[in-house]
């Protein structure tokens, strides 16, 4: 169809603009956490209906978390809580006066650095939303909050799924997410297929000229059964390397079979690798949730989460491109919302091994916004209600 035929012809040109610099990347996929005895994942027959949305967290490099959501019903606001690593506080939920959002929202965090509260240092912050009209919106802070800002001509079906690359050594955020409106919800490459823009790595990506106009079909994924999440994976691209090429980003969502999908995309080249099903997950109870580990030197790891049939908080990896086996975390509680996983950035300033602790935030059964943190430091979980309820 010509609307086909139209995003066919804007992903050559991506993919030509992008060609100069091309490399070959060797794919890496999602690392961690097989924390316990490896279990049989419950799976149903079919696939069922998933919990589609939750909140959507980001780590910047000093240690400062931030968390972001869809006011709960009646308050469709932008709402945020953060941790401050230099006072070792919460926030507690802070209304940001933007929206309504038409989607649970999704965060990218930049290398940029700017002066926050206490004059101390944090990284910029963007976040992305589906806005009532259908249309892509965006806010983001570099010291203050700006926004809303509307990115036009994208129109996603779902929450969007967002993360930093930095192909050139700047900053380039990709964003990707199922469908295309005027057709959501339709068992086709519009209604169900994954599409993605991302800003020009050349610019700050503050305001709508600053993304690749139109959106760009991902041809290599197939038929999604839930919106994406993505992450930044990062290359070593030479053995013994201390320094990440993050520069490839890996992309998880719910197939139509119910089961756990992910692939690749290149920021070299501007495309995508086949589409691979983690079979070991069986059938899964919610949009996965994916995570990059930026301090495996001799491994590229990714890390990936997701709200089980029963319930529960499951956990697995992949480690140069081989699916690891899958653990629950019973302790979390059941969850009333996908999970969002986070992992401190490439230039962290966090020590090992500390950097290589891992953050999951999600909406509790009491509806609160709780914490599930892995130690790396003695292997262990913990989990904490942060309040802020309802979320969902």
């Amino acid at each position: 169809m010509a609307e086909s035929s139209r995003r066919r012809r804007k992903a050559v040109a991506a993919h030509v603009r992008r060609l100069t610099a091309l490399r070959v990347v060797v794919v890496a996929a999602v690392g961690l956490l097989g924390v316990g005895a490896p279990l049989a994942m419950p799976t149903a027959a079919h696939a069922q209906a998933i919990v589609q949305t939750g909140p959507s967290a980001g780590e910047d490099e000093f240690g400062s978390q931030f968390v972001y959501w869809r006011g709960a019903t009646g308050h469709h606001y932008l709402y945020e809580a953060w941790y401050n690593v230099y006072t070792g506080k919460w926030s507690g939920a802070i209304n940001l006066g933007m929206g309504t959002l038409g989607s649970e929202p999704t965060v990218a965090i930049t290398d940029q650095v700017f002066a926050g509260p206490g004059g101390n240092e944090f990284n910029a912050q963007y976040v992305y939303w589906t806005g009532t009209n259908g249309n892509l919106y965006m806010a983001y802070w570099q010291g203050s909050w700006h926004g809303p800002i509307e990115i036009g001509d994208q129109e996603p079906c779902s929450q969007p799924a967002a993360t930093t690359l930095y192909p050139d050594g700047a900053p380039e955020i990709v964003i990707f997410w199922q469908g295309e409106q005027g057709y959501c919800g339709q068992d086709n490459a519009d209604g169900s297929g994954l599409f993605y823009t991302y800003s020009y790595d050349s610019v700050d990506p503050i305001a709508a000229s600053d993304y690749f106009p139109g959106p760009t079909w991902d041809s290599n994924a197939g038929l999604a059964g839930s919106s994406p999440s993505v992450t930044t994976v990062y290359e070593q691209e030479i053995a013994g390397n201390p320094y990440a090429l993050p520069d490839t980003a890996a992309i998880a969502w719910q197939g139509q079979n119910g089961k756990l999908w992910t692939q690749e995309w290149d920021a070299l080249n501007g495309d995508t690798t086949g589409a691979v099903c983690y079979t070991a997950a069986g059938v899964i109870g919610s949009v996965p949730t994916v995570s990059g580990n930026t301090t495996a030197y001799d491994d590229e790891e990714w890390q990936i989460g997701w709200t089980g049939q029963d319930g529960i908080l499951w956990d697995g990896d992949n480690i140069d491109g081989a699916f690891g086996p899958i653990s629950s975390q019973p302790s979390a509680g059941e969850m009333n919302s996908a999970p969002s996983m986070v992992q401190a950035p490439s230039g962290t300033q966090l020590p090992y091994p500390e950097n290589q602790s891992l953050h999951v935030f999600y909406a509790g059964s009491n509806d609160d916004l709780w914490q599930a943190y892995y130690d790396a430091s003695n292997y262990t979980w913990s989990f904490q209600d942060l309040g802020d309820g309802p979320i969902v």
